[in-house]
């Protein structure tokens, strides 16, 4: 079956929605070719570029994914896309290479909640979002900068509000991430 085919395949099946993402290999018999002189074989690979979602890849693909000019001179404008590392899991046993503590399969750290909608929100931020490596950036930040970045913040009522409007913001605790960087409140205050 060609990748026409399953395209054509998934908009029968699913119309305009989209409940589903189509992620395509970067590396190795995957989307680029050694070859970059083959029109046939760059073409294919543009056809996978625009299709695809996201890729599996890593950390040295994520440039690239991310590059606006990825296709000939003169075509569309590539939008930028995230790169995720994979295990290349063969097995179970395989599967320990996605905690990151096996050389040359870093973890992925993702910003998003862990629905297929977070999945999703990768594809329209894939920069801010999507990191391959030890560790964020923002994490060894707030380890050197500590004083400057808060975990989460606590709410409470009053002691002498009796709760006769309704019980509100009583004993709240909300967890900050790192690179929040305001918090509206009433009116904007």
């Amino acid at each position: 079956m060609a990748f026409h085919d399953v395209k054509n395949a998934l908009k029968e099946t699913f119309g305009s929605a989209k409940p589903y993402l189509l992620v395509f290999p970067a590396n190795n018999d995957g989307m680029r070719s050694t070859d970059n002189k083959s029109p046939r074989k760059v073409s294919s690979s543009n056809e996978f570029d625009k299709a695809c979602d996201l890729f599996f890849g890593n950390a040295g693909n994520r440039d690239y994914f991310l590059k606006t000019d990825r296709y000939f001179p003169g075509q569309t404008k590539s939008l930028p896309k995230p790169v995720v590392s994979g295990s290349d899991s063969h097995s179970f046993d395989d599967l320990k290479r996605l905690d990151g503590n096996v050389p040359n399969f870093p973890a992925t750290w993702i910003k998003a909640d862990l629905t297929f909608r977070g999945l999703k929100q990768i594809c329209y931020e894939p920069e801010s979002r999507v990191y391959i490596g030890t560790e964020p950036p923002v994490h060894a930040r707030k380890l050197s900068e500590a004083t400057k970045f808060l975990d989460k913040l606590t709410v409470d009522q009053v002691s002498e509000y009796d709760e006769s409007n309704g019980s509100w913001f009583k004993n709240t605790e909300i967890s900050l991430n790192p690179e929040l960087v305001a918090i509206i409140g009433n009116k904007g205050s």
